[in-house]
C-alpha cells in the first residue's frame, strides 16, 4: 500500500482524502478535488509511465559534485490542468544556474518549489496523524537545472486550451522548479508560448528568461514601452550578457538611447545590439565619463555584487533604478528564512529611501512569468527587431563544458545545449 497524506485542500468544505505515492495521485473522494488529478489519473489507467529520457541533475549542493546525466529518467506526471509535458530540443546555461548547484537560495527557493508543488499549507501524515513541516514535505534531490527551454508540446492538462500535443513551444520556469536540463520538461501553461516561426529551437532556447527578467525591470518596473521609450536616455550595466544583451535590442527596437557599459574589447558587440554608446567599465575614469554625460532616464543594473559602484545621480529626477541583482537571496541563506527576508526588506527600504533623496524611484526586479510579454517577444524575434545572441552551442553530453565555459565568464549572450546532439565540435 503506497503511503498517503491527507491534505487540508483550500475551496474544499471539509478535509478530503488523495492518497500520493511520489506525489502522484492514483485516487481522489471527492468532486471538489477532481479537476486537480483527473488527467494524472487517466494517466495512472492507460500508461503510468510511459516516456524515459536523459536527465542531467545533482545530488547535493556540494560543488564538488559532478552533474550527473540519469540515462533513464522517468518523465514528470501531469498533474494539474494547466500544465504541459514537453519534449525539449534546446535549452541555456545560466548564472542562475551555476549559483543554484551550489545552493544560493535554497532557503527561500525550497520554501517557493513545497509552497507551489502543495498549494496547501498543512500536511497531515495518515500513518501517524502528526502534523510536518511544509518544507519537509518534497525532497529536494535529484534536482534538474536549466531555466530556458524551447520544444515541442507532448501532453497537456485537462485545462490547456492554448496549446496541443505536437505544438513548437519556448518558454522558461522558475528557478525552484525542476528545470530544463532533461528530455522531458513540466511546465504551467503560463511559462509557454508558440515559438517564434523565423528561429530555430537552438535561437529560441537564448531568448525566453532574459527576456522576462528584463521585461520585469524595464516593462513592468520602469513602465518603458515602445511609445514611452522613444528618445529616453538608458544605461545598462552588463549590456553584453544574456539579460543585458536582449534589454539592450530591445530597448533600441523601441527608438531608447541606451549606453552600453561593458569591457572595451566588447564595444563593437554592444554597438552592434543598438547601443548608441558604449563605456569602458575596466577604465579608472568610467565613472567620471558617465558623469559628463546627459543623466539617464533609467539605469538597468544586471551584475551581481557591482549595484553600488553606480550612483543615483547619474539620473534625472523621476527616473528609474532597476536591478536584478538584490541581495534577497544571499539574506535568506544567510539568515535564514525569516530574519533573511526581514534583513532584505531593511535594505531595500534603505536603498529606496536613499534614492528618492535623489528624485529617484528604486525596484528589484526578477524573472516572472508573462505568457502576454513573451507573445510580444516573438512577434518583435520575428520582424527581425530582436536577434538571437549566442555565444557557443554544446551538445546535451557536453552540458559540463558549458557550466565550465560559463564559470570562466568572457560570455556575448547565451550558451545553448542542442538535445538533438551528444556532441558539437
Amino acid at each position: 500500500m503506497a503511503i498517503g497524506f491527507h491534505l487540508l485542500l483550500r475551496n474544499c468544505g471539509r478535509s478530503d482524502c488523495i492518497r500520493l505515492s511520489r506525489l502522484r495521485c492514483f485516487r481522489v473522494d471527492s468532486q471538489c478535488c477532481m479537476r486537480f488529478c483527473t488527467n494524472a489519473e487517466s494517466r495512472a489507467d492507460d500508461n503510468p509511465r510511459p516516456f524515459v529520457g536523459r536527465s542531467w541533475q545533482i545530488n547535493s549542493f556540494d560543488a564538488n559534485d559532478d552533474i550527473v546525466c540519469n540515462l533513464k529518467a522517468e518523465a514528470p506526471f501531469i498533474e494539474r490542468p494547466d500544465q504541459l509535458l514537453v519534449r525539449v530540443k534546446a535549452s541555456s546555461v545560466n548564472p542562475i544556474d551555476l549559483r543554484v548547484r551550489t545552493g544560493y537560495g535554497n532557503n527561500l527557493l525550497r520554501f517557493m518549489k513545497q509552497f507551489e508543488g502543495l498549494n496547501l499549507g498543512k500536511v497531515v501524515d495518515t500513518a501517524t496523524g502528526t502534523s510536518s513541516e511544509l518544507l519537509e514535505c518534497v525532497p529536494q534531490f535529484p534536482l534538474t537545472l536549466g531555466r530556458d527551454f524551447s520544444g515541442v508540446v507532448v501532453d497537456s492538462g485537462s485545462g490547456v486550451s492554448r496549446f496541443r500535443a505536437g505544438d513548437t513551444v519556448y518558454g522558461a520556469v522558475a528557478p525552484h522548479k525542476q528545470g530544463a536540463h532533461a528530455d522531458y520538461l513540466l511546465a504551467n501553461a503560463h511559462e509557454v508560448c508558440r515559438k517564434p516561426d523565423s528561429v530555430s529551437h537552438r535561437e529560441a532556447a537564448s531568448f525566453p528568461y532574459a527576456a522576462l527578467t528584463a521585461w520585469c525591470a524595464l516593462v513592468t518596473g520602469a513602465r518603458l514601452n515602445a511609445s514611452s521609450a522613444r528618445n529616453k536616455r538608458v544605461l545598462v550595466q552588463g549590456a553584453t550578457g544574456g539579460v543585458g544583451s536582449f534589454a539592450t535590442q530591445l530597448l533600441a527596437a523601441w527608438g531608447a538611447n541606451v549606453t552600453a557599459i561593458c569591457r572595451e574589447d566588447l564595444r563593437p558587440f554592444a554597438l552592434s545590439l543598438g547601443a548608441k554608446e558604449a563605456v569602458d567599465y575596466t577604465d579608472p575614469d568610467f565613472l567620471q565619463t558617465l558623469k559628463q554625460s546627459p543623466k539617464f532616464d533609467v539605469i538597468f543594473h544586471t551584475i551581481f555584487g557591482r549595484e553600488n559602484e553606480l550612483p543615483f545621480t547619474l539620473l534625472k529626477s523621476n527616473s528609474v533604478f532597476a536591478t536584478i541583482a538584490p541581495p534577497l537571496l544571499r539574506h535568506t541563506d544567510s539568515l535564514g528564512l525569516v530574519p533573511g527576508l526581514g534583513r532584505a526588506g531593511i535594505d531595500l527600504a534603505s536603498r529606496f529611501a536613499a534614492a528618492a533623496l535623489h528624485g529617484v524611484v528604486y525596484q528589484w526586479a526578477f524573472y516572472r512569468a508573462n505568457p502576454d510579454a513573451l507573445v510580444q517577444v516573438s512577434q518583435l524575434i520575428d520582424r527581425g527587431f530582436i536577434l538571437p545572441c549566442i555565444d557557443r552551442v554544446y551538445g546535451f553530453g557536453d552540458l559540463l563544458l558549458a557550466y565550465e565555459a560559463l564559470q570562466q565568464g568572457d560570455i556575448r549572450g547565451k550558451i545553448i545545449i542542442d538535445y538533438e546532439h551528444e556532441s558539437i565540435t
